[in-house]
């Protein structure tokens, strides 16, 4: 029984450090490979180097609903390059004869999903990174406050750890076409930096409306999972979890519903 106990403590104490150390490392990455550009923008921009076809001065003078067009496309980027690449990298690496998909255990349990907490860790690092640029805003300050707490629970939580977790990054492919939708009218403008962006702004309307209502609809079905399997034994995590995701979910999709589109960054098309 001490034997057993002892291996418990040191699994613990294992899994403590590695999220202590994954949270750590990818918030320091972030703020070591964007801090010299952003230094580099406001640098050009106060020396007054205003080059019209400078694309960090354009991402930094660009701005959509008072934030910079170029913490979209870092957000982008994440969104659509690594988080699905460590999904894919978890799902590939599934070492286990029970489903992928199976509730049963934590994102630390065996089969080693490495690649859904690289996942986490690095949608952790960035909303450390970007939390600064949207503090003045209640709203987006709010919402990555609640994501970097429930990021922390679902590493913590010892059931449904691996389905949520995939519910999470449906929700970011959702968020990966509202940020599109968001900046489309800026970038239909910015051709000379973004000559491959889609010429069809209802392809991308359409593309946000579909795809947001079906990452909600994921998020939903994976958040009452959670909580369902959960509620028996560890009653704490499903509260936590039906209190924050709820009031995320409906506001994401009323968003579908009413959000204006925002009006273009730049006053006419450039070269």
């Amino acid at each position: 029984e001490l034997t057993k106990l002892s291996t418990g403590s040191t699994l613990i104490c294992a899994m403590e450090s590695e999220i202590l150390l994954g949270c750590a490392l990818t918030s320091s990455v972030g703020f070591l490979l964007f801090a010299p550009l952003n230094q580099h923008r406001r640098w050009r921009q106060g020396a007054g180097k205003d080059d019209p076809r400078d694309f960090f001065l354009d991402t930094a003078l660009v701005k959509i609903e008072n934030t910079e067009l170029g913490p979209f496309l870092i957000s982008m980027t994440l969104q659509g390059l690594l988080y699905p690449s460590a999904i894919f990298l978890a799902w590939g690496n599934w070492s286990e004869t029970t489903p992928f998909l199976d509730t049963k255990g934590s994102v630390f349990k065996a089969g080693d999903p490495f690649g859904v907490r690289v996942f986490l860790y690095a949608f952790f690092g960035y909303l450390m990174n970007d939390l600064p640029l949207c503090w003045s805003n209640p709203l987006f300050r709010l919402h990555h406050l609640v994501c970097l707490v429930g990021i922390m629970m679902t590493l913590l939580t010892p059931e449904c750890g691996v389905p949520f977790t995939t519910g999470i990054f449906w929700m970011e492919i959702g968020s990966l076409l509202y940020n599109a939708w968001l900046i489309d009218e800026t970038m239909q403008n910015l051709r000379r930096h973004f000559p491959w962006w889609p010429t069809s702004q209802k392809a991308i309307n359409v593309a946000y409306k579909v795809g947001m209502t079906a990452s909600n609809v994921v998020g939903t079905y994976r958040m009452l999972q959670m909580v369902l399997v959960n509620f028996t034994d560890h009653l704490g995590f499903s509260i936590f979890f039906f209190v924050t995701g709820a009031p995320l979910l409906i506001f994401r999709q009323k968003e579908v519903h009413t959000a204006e589109k925002p009006a273009s960054g730049v006053p006419e098309k450039t070269a």
